[in-house]
């Protein structure tokens, strides 16, 4: 993967994996959210009751792989 990245808007999802014909895809990104959370502190720490996205600012991807054989297609998919 090159280190670049794009919007996830931008991706250009191949139609099937050119090497093994799959057409399932796994990206490689960050998001930028905003969460709601309920927390309940107990005597053995800290428990997540809910949490919830609320909001997202930015989704980029910075790499594209076949999720069957795993190759590399981010140049394919534009970054």
């Amino acid at each position: 993967m090159s280190g670049e990245w794009i919007s996830l808007d931008e991706l250009k999802f191949p139609e099937k994996c050119p090497y093994c014909g799959s057409r399932r895809f796994k990206v490689y990104g960050a998001r930028k959210v905003e969460f709601e959370a309920v927390y309940e502190v107990t005597d053995e720490g800290i428990k997540t009751i809910d949490d919830q996205n609320v909001d997202c600012e930015y989704e980029v991807a910075y790499g594209l792989e076949c999720d069957k054989c795993g190759e590399d297609l981010s140049e394919e998919a534009g970054l």
